[in-house]
């Protein structure tokens, strides 16, 4: 999973067009797993940038840039985010772009 990360990023960077990678957490939140059942061993969350040292502390995150996983129950399957690698939770509904693995 680590190296079809690095490669999609590689592949569509500078643009941000989110892939759905086939992961979710429908069977039991938290517990994340491919689509084939097996369970997911790597993870590249999304992390609201830290403050710098000595700036004053905002009162709430960026609603754009929170730390993921962040939808509970409403965001159960996973996308990357093309531009930085980082994964993003959302609605399995969300008509995203989708990576295929097959054989060659």
């Amino acid at each position: 999973m680590e190296t079809l990360t690095r490669y999609l990023r590689a592949a569509l960077a500078p643009y941000n067009w989110p892939v759905w990678l086939g992961v979710h957490d429908r069977r039991a939140e938290g517990l994340y797993l491919f689509e084939n059942g097996q369970r997911v061993s790597f993870f590249a969350w999304h992390r609201a940038p830290s403050p710098e040292p000595g700036a004053r502390p905002s009162a709430a995150p960026h609603p754009l840039s929170p730390n993921q996983p962040n939808g509970g129950v409403l965001e159960n399957c996973v996308a990357q985010a093309s531009d930085d690698g980082s994964w993003w939770d959302h609605d399995c509904d969300r008509r995203l772009y989708y990576v295929c693995e097959f054989p060659y």
